[in-house]
């Protein structure tokens, strides 16, 4: 039975290194768009007269949600606000 074992563990080690390939670029490529986003975001904003200061908390609170920690942790359905954007919630 451990023979087995062993030979699963050596099979799977190519899928494994290709299943990590893709998850890194799947990665990069959520982090370039989350960027690109926050770039225009915060044009916006500032295009809409809103306060740089302002804006630019906001951009950042905006990618603090992008990572990936906050996503796996708190998950998109938790009811607590980002802290600090209990101060642009009315």
């Amino acid at each position: 039975m451990p023979a087995k074992v062993g030979q699963v563990v050596i099979a799977g080690i190519p899928v494994m290194v290709k299943l990590g390939f893709r998850l890194s670029i799947a990665y990069l490529r959520f982090k370039s768009k989350a960027k690109r986003a926050a770039r225009v975001f915060e044009r916006e904003l500032l295009a809409s007269g809103m306060a740089p200061d302002d804006a630019r908390k906001l951009t950042g609170m905006y990618l603090e949600s992008s990572r990936l920690i906050h996503i796996g942790m708190k998950g998109a359905l938790s009811a607590r606000p980002a802290s600090g954007a209990s101060r642009f919630i009315k």
